[in-house]
């Protein structure tokens, strides 16, 4: 139980840096979630918890948590809009992989800025018919409705490109938010604790070889056994708190 207390610590990897760059950047403003803004603001709480959970080793993970102040906060509703130099951003709250989640939209690019809600799609899964992308379900806040239309909010722009968190930009192919949704919904499905991690396998390795053959699909499931880990964490965490 441990672990998926250790892992539930979301806001420490998407924005526990914050504060250094802010501190950085004196001109700089820090755009975010409703949901988010305290934890920037007080990240006490957030660090109490974490340190709970890795005592000593805290600060060898992750230094020091530095409060971003009040007035450089400038919190997002659904929808709203932020002017970078001549572009203008949208911001869309997308639930579903954590509920301080939002993604924003290029008007200019036709693309969207995904974070985590398009999923993971490294270079090796990049390369087949289609790009393939891997959901993101680490715990504690996965909830697949929500996750599911998130992707359909992302889909409906039409968009060209997706800007996912790592390795750069990919076009955007409906083949790969039909894929995302189907392996959210097989995920959802998972019924029991202690298969999770076997079924995600199964799930990742079908879903595969729609856009790759045998050989390259069982070779890219090896690669993501850190992935596969972590997203059976979430499932595992989502059923223990449906049984309780």
């Amino acid at each position: 139980m441990q672990y998926l207390e250790a892992k539930s610590l979301g806001p420490l990897d998407h924005a526990g840096a914050a504060g250094h760059w802010i501190e950085a950047m004196p001109n700089a403003k820090l755009y975010c979630h409703p949901k988010a803004a305290r934890h920037l603001i007080d990240p006490s709480r957030l660090e109490a918890s974490a340190r709970g959970v890795y005592g000593e080793a805290f600060d060898a993970l992750y230094g020091q948590l530095i409060p971003v102040p009040e007035n450089r906060v400038v919190i997002l509703e659904d929808h709203d809009s932020v002017e970078v130099g001549q572009r203008g951003l949208t911001a869309y709250h997308t639930r579903g992989h954590a509920d301080h989640h939002l993604c924003l939209w290029d008007e200019q690019s036709r693309g969207w800025f995904t974070g985590d809600s398009f999923g993971i799609c490294y270079p090796c899964m990049q390369t087949g018919d289609w790009p393939f992308a891997l959901p993101a379900t680490t715990p504690t806040q996965f909830l697949p409705s929500y996750y599911q239309e998130s992707i359909d909010i992302i889909a409906a722009k039409k968009p060209q490109w997706i800007y996912p968190t790592h390795y750069g930009r990919i076009p955007f192919d409906v083949r790969t938010a039909q894929s995302l949704k189907q392996q959210i919904g097989a995920y959802a499905n998972i019924s029991d604790i202690e298969h999770a991690a076997a079924e995600l396998q199964n799930i990742t390795l079908h879903n595969l070889t729609q856009t790759f053959s045998g050989p390259e699909a069982t070779m890219i499931l090896d690669s993501l056994s850190q992935d596969l880990a972590l997203n059976a964490q979430g499932v595992m965490h989502r059923l223990q708190n449906r049984t309780r």
